[in-house]
């Protein structure tokens, strides 16, 4: 049996085998090189690397959800700036935006729906805990579109704003 392993080991290191599959084993080390190539550029092409590794690790390490400080800054570029304007029509602006940024957070976590009503609707108590003070935003919201002369004080619109900020921070 050790003279069989000996004879098999002695003719797969010797000089002719190895000069007869050199271009076989030149050509298995190139195609490797390229499929590692393939992979790693459509590793970075796609999304794929991005979602399931970066992101996860942003989020541990940064101990908040993915994407927080983009919406964060626009939540304040979009909704709070327009606060600070004193103009009624900006109040009614801020409104309408922060209804939008909170219907947006909503379709990314995966609530279904046509409109933004039904996306609400779906949204579990467990998840906002105010929810039902969100409906009634919502429903002020509507009132704002449907009716352009609706009028809103600096108080109930800082009120209506710190409803979706909650439900927001309660979503994160």
């Amino acid at each position: 049996m050790t003279d069989l392993l000996e004879l098999i080991g002695s003719w797969i290191n010797s000089p002719d085998l190895q000069r007869t599959l050199w271009p076989v084993k030149t050509l298995f080390i190139l195609v490797t090189l390229g499929l590692l190539a393939v992979a790693s550029i459509s590793l970075k092409k796609s999304s794929y690397f991005k979602v399931n590794f970066l992101q996860e690790f942003k989020e541990y390490w940064g101990y908040r959800p993915f994407g927080h400080d983009r919406r964060e800054k626009d939540w304040k570029s979009r909704v709070l700036s327009r606060l600070e304007r004193q103009d009624p029509a900006e109040y009614k602006l801020a409104i309408l935006e922060a209804d939008k940024i909170l219907d947006q957070v909503l379709q990314r976590m995966g609530y279904g729906g046509e409109t933004r009503e039904d996306r609400i609707e779906k949204v579990p108590d467990v998840a906002i805990p105010t929810i039902g003070e969100v409906r009634n935003a919502h429903r002020i919201h509507n009132n704002i579109v449907q009716d352009p002369m609706y009028l809103l004080s600096e108080t109930e619109t800082k009120r209506i704003i710190q409803i979706y900020e909650t439900a927001l921070k309660g979503l994160d």
